[in-house]
């Protein structure tokens, strides 16, 4: 059917919801990004796949420079569409397609080193000419240990530190237009019992699109029910047709984040963010620094091959001859 995924997807939703609602909860600590505004797929899985293409994020997150066993957050993350070349072929809306999103990650802080890894799924359904509804769902683990070769004479790792988690987490997307929306939820299943809460996370996005230049003003949302509320704010400014981009982000634990983003090559995008603490920790770790690289692997195949932006593969691959060339090469 046309909506089955859809409906498949909006059952599991429900059915992770539901497992919410249970009285024992249990979680483990958010990794923290420099620029929470600019990894919302990250934390809510019906964002992930939402561009068109399919694109490889690589980010290293150093925090609290300067301070010993300061986070250091190294996260790899594929996300995009599974699109048939039928559906290709008949020129359906790839936002409807099934969106996926693989994730790896490694978080070290001081002693503490945690390995992750997670999927997830999103679907789209078209609410209007140029509204969308997205769905998704994730899950993963992750491997919690402690670095005992580091450790001082006499200290213990505490019961119950080195294992597994799980966790599971269920969101939506609204896009209308220039405007993007959502709210996900997230539940880690723990060996751990003192841990016991719940995180929610929030988004919202807006692009102005100026006669010189552009303007995106963005928010993003954190609430632990065992900690208090974070929150990010920041504006955008995009120059050069959106290739340049420049922004600044004020963090609710006093901080604030400048950046600098590029596009190049029409596959390539490369992101800086310098933070600034201004806060309590101001005298011991006077910076973070994150980077982040991004590779569009359809626009980047299409580079090595030869294939012109703005042809159709399904034609290009039904001449025998362009068929025959690119397999040669």
């Amino acid at each position: 059917m046309k909506y089955k995924k859809c409906h498949l997807l909006i059952i599991v939703l429900c059915l992770i919801l539901s497992f919410f609602k249970e009285k024992r909860l249990c979680a483990q600590e958010q990794v923290r990004f420099n620029s929470m505004v600019d990894h919302f797929g990250l934390f809510n899985p019906s964002y992930t796949g939402k561009d068109t293409t399919v694109w490889v994020d690589v980010i290293n997150t150093t925090q609290w420079s300067g301070f010993e066993g300061s986070p250091t957050t190294t996260t790899a993350h594929m996300h995009g569409h599974i699109q048939s070349i039928e559906a290709v072929d008949r020129g359906e809306d790839v936002k409807k397609a099934l969106g996926f999103g693989f994730t790896i990650q490694s978080d070290k802080v001081g002693l503490r080193n945690n390995s992750t890894a997670s999927i997830q799924l999103q679907s789209g359904i078209q609410i209007g000419d140029y509204s969308y509804l997205y769905l998704g769902v994730d899950g993963g683990s992750s491997l919690i240990r402690y670095d005992m070769g580091k450790m001082n004479s006499g200290e213990v790792i505490p019961e119950g530190e080195n294992r597994n988690d799980y966790f599971v987490g269920a969101g939506v997307t609204l896009e209308a237009g220039n405007f993007i929306a959502g709210g996900a939820g997230r539940k880690v299943i723990s060996k751990n019992t003192e841990i016991n809460n719940m995180s929610y996370f929030g988004h919202a996005e807006y692009l102005a699109m100026l006669p010189s230049f552009s303007l995106k003003p963005v928010g993003f949302v954190q609430y632990d029910t065992n900690k208090q509320t974070i929150w990010d704010a920041g504006i955008f400014a995009g120059f050069v047709r959106d290739k340049i981009w420049i922004g600044g982000i004020y963090h609710s634990n006093n901080s604030f984040s400048a950046m600098l983003k590029v596009h190049a090559l029409k596959f390539f995008k490369f992101s800086y963010i310098y933070t600034l603490n201004t806060g309590e920790l101001q005298n011991f770790a006077k910076n973070s620094n994150e980077f982040n690289i991004s590779i569009d692997l359809r626009n980047l195949w299409m580079k090595i091959f030869g294939i012109k932006h703005g042809v159709n593969l399904i034609d290009y691959f039904k001449d025998d001859q362009q068929k025959n060339s690119f397999i040669n090469k």
